[in-house]
């Protein structure tokens, strides 16, 4: 290897690279740790183990979607000498933000799932409105409309731009020069 001492474009090359090399080996440390953590709070409730393999699920398809994009953005930068690599880092960034919102999203059909797992799935039911004077049916909670399922929290966005600028204006003054 070359010593680039006294070159200084160097430097934001090797920093770069560093920091790609990071992103990537955090990528799968962060996916490894929560699977492990996840797998570690199974509880042997069917309801609750199945809920853990959907953030599970959810944890390996995001953390491995945005370590191939790093990695393909680290190969590209270290062996190619067009911006292919910047096209990849923006794309990165956008992993990252897809990647949180399909995890709060996914919160609905994760309680979905959950409320339904509490009934066998292979079991329909058909509940007519003379079911609901029976007192031992009146005490069964049964939920079939995505909608009914409470949802404790909701995200809201708002973006506003305010400019303010600052100037001082000098006052010039008009000299008439004779011709």
């Amino acid at each position: 290897m070359k010593e680039h001492t006294s070159d200084i474009s160097f430097y934001p090359q090797w920093v770069f690279t560093l920091g790609l090399g990071l992103s990537a080996g955090l990528d799968v440390l962060v996916a490894s740790a929560l699977c492990y953590y996840l797998r570690k709070s199974r509880s042997g409730f069917s309801s609750m183990d199945g809920v853990l393999n959907t953030l599970t699920f959810y944890t390996i398809q995001n953390g491995s979607l945005t370590f191939i994009a790093t990695l393909a953005a680290l190969v590209c930068w270290v062996t190619m000498t067009n911006l292919i690599f910047l096209a990849l880092h923006f794309v990165i960034t956008k992993l990252y933000a897809n990647a949180l919102l399909s995890t709060l999203n996914a919160r609905k059909t994760i309680r979905i799932q959950q409320t339904s797992a509490e009934v066998e799935p292979s079991m329909q039911l058909v509940i007519s409105s003379s079911d609901f004077n029976r007192p031992e049916r009146s005490r069964a909670r049964i939920r079939h409309n995505p909608e009914d399922i409470p949802m404790t929290t909701k995200v809201q966005i708002n973006v506003e731009e305010t400019v303010h600028t600052d100037y001082e204006h000098e006052e010039q003054q008009d000299t008439k020069t004779p011709l």
